[in-house]
């Protein structure tokens, strides 16, 4: 949800049918909305781009041993 004092901006946004399925299928196995997933998204890809900027710091995602870094273009 926005900070209180902050105003709400719209944005329409057209997705794929194969993606929005898949959106939908995460939002309900989470128990919250498809506009609240991609919140949470877009403040992850955010902090991806801020952490993108510094040189002494990374994103890394870990899966078992495999540890990915990841790189925004």
């Amino acid at each position: 949800m926005p900070q209180e004092g902050t105003p709400t901006r719209r944005y329409n946004l057209a997705l794929p049918g194969d993606l929005y399925d898949e959106l939908q299928k995460l939002a309900e196995k989470n128990g919250t909305s498809i506009v609240e997933m991609l919140r949470r998204f877009i403040r992850l890809g955010l902090l991806a781009a801020r952490l993108q900027e510094d040189p002494n710091s990374a994103l890394l995602i870990r899966d078992g041993d495999t540890e990915t870094r990841v790189l925004l273009l």
